[in-house]
């Protein structure tokens, strides 16, 4: 059984093509791990990965100059088609455009579901990250996507932050499940590596220099509102998932605002799920507090406001 292996990575996937496209044939199996194999798999070489990474692309391209960013966002998938994409890669080196255009060929439509599928994800996400601020000027989203996207999102969300007098403001995206971070580092750089938790991801952003403000101007900058905590602790401060102990005013705003214009009488949980998956939840302010009403609601008592005011029993709110 002709079965390839690579590490999974951008260029080890755009090698991979190179390959099948220079011997004009698919292999039996594809998998993706950075170890050497017991089972006799073949390794993508190493010594011209770069090479036939390049050619893969040039040759692509000429082919079809849809076909480069389909496949790559079909590469994201969290759930690979990687065989997928070489049979369709060497049909269109094979017969160009026409290829791309066969939808009912099972291969097309299976990378075309997988490019879609990353692309809704990406768009989904622009609206559902929750900056907070940590370690001084910088700021940090985590999530848990499906598919591979912390350094698409970085990209599309920095002209959100801006500079300040310091220069370039340090922001990141940290996907919690792939232990990626991405983002723009202290010296204005963009970077995408690595990370084994949020507190390696507040180090990695680095310290405010002195006398510096916080927060980078609000108008080039999503509104403090929108901003929600995170695990995100200060660098040497334990459990990278436990969020500081320090209140987070912003994160009370934005509960005060959200328990304002929720109507209860108005809900409709369906819909919600379908617009915000549960497996977003867990990073959005807004549904930490409407997880706070639900379990109030089963124990037989209203939730105490976000404000820390009281309820009497007549549903008023007093101070």
């Amino acid at each position: 059984m002709n079965v390839v292996s690579y590490d999974g990575s951008a260029a080890g996937f755009w090698a991979l093509l190179g390959l099948a496209l220079e011997e004009g044939s698919c292999p039996d199996a594809v998998e993706r791990t950075d170890r050497r194999s017991l089972f006799g798999w073949r390794a993508v070489p190493p010594g011209r990965s770069a090479l036939l990474a390049s050619r893969a692309r040039v040759r692509l391209e000429l082919a079809d100059h849809r076909a480069p960013e389909e496949l790559e966002m079909a590469r994201r998938r969290g759930r690979p088609v990687d065989l997928a994409c070489l049979r369709l890669a060497l049909a269109l080196d094979r017969d160009g455009p026409d290829a791309f255009d066969r939808h009912a060929d099972p291969d097309r439509r299976a990378v075309r579901a997988a490019a879609d599928a990353v692309r809704r994800e990406f768009h989904r996400l622009e609206g559902l990250l929750r900056f907070k601020p940590v370690s001084g000027r910088a700021w940090l989203a985590a999530c848990e996507p499906d598919n591979e996207l912390v350094d698409l999102l970085a990209a599309r969300l920095a002209p959100r932050f801006g500079s300040d007098p310091a220069g370039p403001v340090p922001f990141g995206v940290l996907d919690l499940g792939r232990n990626a971070l991405a983002g723009r580092g202290p010296d204005g750089e963009a970077f995408t590596e690595s990370c084994r938790d949020a507190e390696a991801a507040v180090a990695r952003l680095g310290p405010r220099p002195a006398g510096i403000a916080a927060a980078p101007p609000s108008a080039i900058r999503a509104p403090a509102s929108l901003r929600a905590p995170g695990p995100f602790p200060e660098p040497g401060n334990g459990n990278a998932r436990t969020p500081p102990e320090a209140p987070d005013l912003d994160e009370d705003l934005w509960r005060v605002y959200f328990e304002a214009a929720t109507n209860p009488a108005r809900a409709n949980p369906d819909l919600q799920r379908r617009f915000v998956p549960e497996r977003y939840r867990r990073h959005l302010t807004e549904f930490r507090v409407a997880e706070a009403r639900a379990d109030g609601n089963r124990n037989g008592r209203a939730p105490e406001p976000a404000d820390g005011s009281a309820s009497d029993r007549s549903g008023t709110t007093t101070a």
